[in-house]
């Protein structure tokens, strides 16, 4: 999905996926806290976005499916496939890795 489509979703459509997230977040018996961290974000920043219905940024969306055991397409259109799109699938991959690898030089030097 490339970022004008992303614009161009509704207010409706981003209280869907925040919908989507938050059952997803409860069956993985989590917070938005834990899924914050996981992913890389500030509580805040994710609460906010929470509260104001935006979408994160792709990466991020990409973040968030990975650590609900889920997809993009699932979160931004509530269709249970496979995501089509594979370069949204590279640019999160290479994402999660980098996020991976600051958090372990961040643990190794004790930040």
């Amino acid at each position: 999905m490339k970022s004008t489509e992303l614009q161009r979703l509704t207010l409706t459509d981003s209280e869907a996926f925040w919908r989507r997230v938050n059952k997803l977040i409860k069956q993985h018996n989590t917070t938005q806290e834990q899924i914050s961290s996981t992913i890389g974000t500030h509580f805040a920043t994710f609460r906010n976005w929470s509260w104001t219905k935006t979408y994160p940024r792709m990466g991020e969306i990409y973040l968030l499916a990975q650590a609900l055991e889920t997809n993009i397409n699932y979160l931004l259109f509530g269709v249970d496939t496979e995501p089509v799109i594979q370069t949204e699938y590279i640019i999160g991959k290479k994402i999660l890795d980098i996020v991976n690898i600051v958090k372990k030089a961040v643990n190794q030097n004790g930040l």
